[in-house]
């Protein structure tokens, strides 16, 4: 109570550099986006995993790119082995009923089963600005050697 939460004058120099170029970054972005999104398609067609869906009526700014491991995958061997790779992928979020605050100061009537399982099988993939096609095939080969070793565990 009684702070200022607005930006100092460094951070709103980076702000507003970024959005001198916000064009071209979300551009780069997309770019990077489409890359896994098309080097993902046999991994979703083998049942590894599910790419992310924008309906066709849609557009987004590639804010990031986030795959739905299959029901029999182990998320958290996945991001370890990910890991061993010096590759840092995360889990997405965590549900809001099962958050600290959630839990505190949720209304959920009854167990959330649904949310529960895919938050449990949701990856996010690095995606920056700067990263690289090259950068990104080494992420790919990693995942598909980590799925399927999650897979015969």
């Amino acid at each position: 109570m009684g702070s200022s939460f607005l930006p100092g004058e460094l951070i709103a120099a980076f702000l507003w550099a970024q959005l001198e170029h916000e064009g071209e970054i979300t551009a780069a972005r997309l770019r990077s986006w489409e890359h896994y999104h098309a080097a993902m398609a046999p991994l979703e067609a083998a049942g590894m995993l599910r790419r992310p869906i924008i309906p066709h009526d849609c557009t987004h700014n590639a804010h990031m790119y986030y795959v739905l491991l299959a029901p029999d995958i182990d998320r958290d061997a996945v991001l370890a082995r990910l890991r061993q790779e010096q590759i840092y992928s995360v889990f997405h979020y965590v549900p809001l009923h099962s958050s600290p605050a959630g839990k505190k100061y949720g209304r959920v009537a009854g167990a959330l089963p649904r949310t529960d399982t895919l938050s449990q099988r949701l990856i996010r993939l690095p995606l920056w600005v700067g990263i690289t096609p090259a950068q990104q095939d080494t992420v790919l080969a990693a995942l598909r050697d980590s799925l399927g070793k999650a897979r015969a565990a």
